[in-house]
């Protein structure tokens, strides 16, 4: 079957005094450039992680938690695994997404023995079993297992645009349409400049790529 789907936007934004833009700096524009790739990265991750996990549950293909110990998250992902061999994955190109609070449960987390339950998980690098773990906010208290051969990705052009005349809500949730009680900010009254990163991509993933546990409470 053929799977059609448009690009989606992804946009990061930060403002600078006028001078940082016109001194030029030095290490001015590396920090700039830095900056809008880390806002641009970080809207990215949430919709992508977020969508991995709406994908799993619309094949249901999910795994309720059964709790946070050393066995009951084995359990898990014992279950997890075997959702995406059934949905015939080799698990030779499987990744696991967790958060951060997650992960650093798990991490110290021993056995009746007291050996390390998952001796694999570290700052340096981590991995379950062989299969890597990837560490990100936006998993949101889930735990998603993502066989990536079964992924698709689009990518579009990246524009850039800088303006020091617009008015602007400084929020990161800013209102959608604005209100008579949104605050607005003249970027010309206040001498500064806005610098926009504009990404334009997408992602699909196979029926069966995507499993998850989700409720998790680490």
């Amino acid at each position: 079957a053929s799977v059609y789907f448009r690009d989606r936007k992804f946009v990061g934004m930060r403002v600078d005094a006028v001078e940082m833009i016109r001194l030029a700096a030095p290490g001015s524009s590396f920090a700039l450039a830095t900056d809008l790739a880390a806002s641009l990265n970080q809207t990215t991750d949430v919709a992508f992680v977020q969508q991995m996990v709406s994908f799993a549950t619309a094949a249901s293909m999910t795994v309720s938690s059964s709790g946070t110990t050393a066995a009951a998250y084995t359990t898990d992902l014992l279950a997890l695994i075997a959702l995406l061999i059934a949905a015939k994955s080799t698990m030779v190109n499987a990744k696991l997404v967790v958060d951060a609070a997650t992960h650093a449960t798990m991490s110290l987390l021993r056995t009746a023995g007291d050996q390390l339950a998952f001796p694999g998980l570290s700052a340096q690098g981590s991995e379950i079993a062989g299969v890597d773990v990837i560490v990100s906010g936006a998993a949101f208290g889930n735990i998603i297992l993502v066989d990536t051969s079964g992924l698709v990705f689009t990518n579009g052009e990246l524009d850039l645009g800088i303006s020091s005349e617009a008015s602007l809500q400084m929020d990161s949730a800013p209102d959608t349409p604005t209100t008579a009680s949104t605050v607005m900010i003249s970027l010309w009254q206040q001498n500064l400049v806005a610098t926009r990163a504009t990404y334009w991509r997408n992602w699909y993933a196979k029926p069966g790529a995507v499993a998850a546990i989700t409720g998790l409470s680490s």
